[in-house]
């Protein structure tokens, strides 16, 4: 199974999972994508971690290479010398570096693919994960307007009494307003009252007259209440 296949594999069930969990859409679609974007660091840690060693196997292919030839070049000095002996030595061990230039270019050759086939992966994760974000702002737009919608209905289906929008808020703040108003009124009154002013005494003992029956009282108290003014 290719790494791209395990990603798409690992992202599926995690959004399965997140789904199944009955949680806000929007968690599950950036949960989504953080899970994508986790996947994708891995994948880039292993394209790193088999690059490097790649470089490493390059590296040592090329001194096996280089002690083959050097073994060679102290084989024939050997012969020429006349010191077979020597020459069938240095011709060993140049086979032995020959056959380690075999193994680690299969190596490298092994190494090489898989940085390439990482580099593929990364490139269609990308991609995935460029399709993802397009959808989730497609669907926050569909669920955003979903949501408008619902409230527009249920503002809709709210008990009569109320304006046209359903909202009596505007209204009710008004009224408390005026009541604060009033009580405020009420109480400044209470206080010049309390407070003996001038002009008020007379009204005050209109009402306590009034309340009381006393008609004449109160027509004179009127009477010089009218010779004030």
């Amino acid at each position: 199974m290719g790494l791209f296949k395990r990603f798409t594999n690992v992202v599926a069930s995690n959004l399965n999972e997140l789904i199944s969990r009955s949680e806000d859409p929007r968690k599950v679609l950036e949960q989504a994508i953080l899970d994508m974007q986790e996947e994708q660091k891995k994948a880039q840690k292993k394209r790193l971690e088999v690059a490097t060693l790649q470089k490493t196997t390059e590296k040592q292919l090329e001194a096996q290479r280089a002690r083959a030839q050097d073994m060679e070049r102290k084989a024939m000095a050997a012969l020429k010398m006349g010191d077979e002996a020597l020459a069938r030595r240095a011709l060993e061990e140049k086979e032995q570096a020959e056959a380690m230039v075999a193994e680690l270019q299969h190596t490298a050759d092994q190494q090489k693919g898989m940085v390439e086939e990482l580099t593929e992966s990364l490139k269609a994760m990308d991609g995935e994960v460029a399709n993802f974000k397009k959808k989730r702002d497609e669907l926050m737009a569909r669920l955003t307007k979903a949501e408008m919608k619902q409230r527009q209905a249920e503002t809709q289906t709210r008990e009569p009494g109320k304006d046209h929008i359903g909202d009596t808020t505007a209204f009710d703040t008004f009224d408390r307003m005026v009541e604060k108003i009033e009580g405020k009124e009420a109480e400044v009154e209470a206080m010049r009252e309390l407070a003996g002013e001038p002009g008020d005494t007379a009204e005050v003992d209109i009402n306590k007259l009034l309340s009381s029956g006393k008609t004449d009282d109160a027509l004179e108290a009127l009477k010089r209440k009218m010779g004030k003014s």
